[in-house]
């Protein structure tokens, strides 16, 4: 068994002709939901073996947040440009080159492409993930590279204005 948890990156600043795309910071409300969505996660003990992340800013500070609620070290991130401003096989060709050994990886990532991955593989459309959306994904193979030949089962869709808090 195979799962796959595809994480948008929580709220950024908007973009302005001062910061590039690529480099835009959280707002702090981005903060607070990725400290809040990682928190529920670990609450649901779901706990990543690989977290791969866009390097992105606003990804990447999602990814470290959420790992240090789920007790996962900074250092053990990965980050892969393919997951930046992408493409539905290039998330296939970050998938299937994970090790089998694991059983559930993390990606931090953008939409549309997160949309796109989803409807791919499980034939489920989800128009907009929200920021710091969580959509999971569980798949009956043991080898990342038979992903695309079996649809998975949507297993968690979730994100901050689902709860009260927010």
């Amino acid at each position: 068994m195979k799962n796959i948890f595809l994480v948008r990156h929580a709220k950024a600043i908007e973009p302005a002709s001062s910061i590039d795309d690529f480099d835009r910071p959280l707002m702090d409300k981005g903060i607070k939901n990725a400290h809040f969505m990682g928190k529920l996660l670990h609450q649901q003990q779901i706990k990543p073996q690989l977290i791969i992340s866009s390097p992105a800013a606003r990804a990447l500070s999602t990814a470290m947040i959420m790992s240090k609620e789920l007790n996962y070290p900074y250092s053990n991130i990965v980050l892969e440009e393919k997951l930046y401003e992408s493409s539905v096989n290039n998330y296939f060709h970050v998938i299937k080159k994970t090790s089998d050994a694991v059983q559930t990886l993390f990606l931090f990532a953008h939409n549309p492409t997160i949309s796109e991955i989803c409807h791919s593989l499980t034939d489920t459309f989800i128009d907009i993930v929200p920021t710091t959306g969580i959509i999971g994904l569980s798949f009956n193979i043991d080898e990342w590279q038979k992903i695309d030949t079996i649809k998975g089962a949507l297993i968690l869709v979730d994100f901050p204005k689902k709860h009260s808090a927010f």
